[in-house]
């Protein structure tokens, strides 16, 4: 990515956002942003199409530069995690999803089980995944009036994305199942095991396989190993 082609933008002397048409290079260069984990940068928070750094302070000249040097690259090296998930055929959101996609839910579910997941940003609540890969046929529009609660370990569609809540909360998208693996921990940083960029497998499990991870406690490392 050639420096000509990012746009910078600070907001006071807290937040820079960065701005790029090549999406993909642009999160490869988020990536080598935080792990050179310069002293300036508190926080580094890559989105589709921008990338938004918490400062410690206003950049020098040379700073500025120096983020500018880094480069991102076109293919970016990633990590697959295989996420097991039972989908919930009782739930009252598919409903909706058959009526919007004109699928019977075990005919969605085949569809996604063969879909080449990515992890696209994180979002409004801690650890939220935003996952892309989703075709137009399955894509589910968000709810117009959201749910006042949604369970944590939930994965469900808004709009063209994919989305795990990390975190039981209000919610407006549609649930289609729901993971027993403990995603966040507030402990790590990062609190996630996925980066932007990494992909994500879905496995189809049962309701008594559900339980059974469920009262493990397994973490995604754990589940791996």
């Amino acid at each position: 990515m050639d420096s000509t082609d990012l746009h910078f933008k600070y907001y006071h002397d807290d937040f820079l956002i960065i701005e790029s048409n090549d999406f993909k290079k642009l999160r490869s260069m988020a990536r080598n942003i935080y792990e050179a984990n310069f002293e300036f940068c508190e926080e580094v928070i890559a989105a589709e199409t921008e990338v938004l750094i918490k400062l410690s302070r206003r950049l020098t000249t040379d700073e500025e530069a120096l983020i500018r040097s880094i480069k991102g690259k076109k293919e970016i090296d990633f990590t697959t995690f295989t996420l097991p998930v039972y989908f919930d055929y009782d739930h009252k959101d598919w409903n909706h999803i058959k009526k919007v996609s004109g699928l019977d839910s075990s005919e969605f579910v085949d569809q996604i089980l063969k879909l080449e997941l990515e992890v696209s940003m994180y979002g409004f609540l801690p650890g939220f995944t935003y996952i892309s890969g989703l075709p137009k046929h399955l894509q589910i529009p968000r709810k117009s009036i959201p749910e006042k609660y949604v369970s944590d370990g939930s994965l469900a569609i808004g709009g063209k994305y994919l989305g795990i809540y990390t975190i039981s909360s209000p919610g407006g998208w549609n649930v289609v199942g729901q993971t027993p693996i403990q995603l966040i921990d507030t402990q790590q940083i990062p609190m996630l095991p996925w980066k932007p960029g990494d992909h994500i497998q879905l496995k189809l499990i049962d309701r008594p396989t559900f339980r059974k991870l469920a009262e493990s406690q397994l973490s995604l490392k754990e589940y791996h190993s």
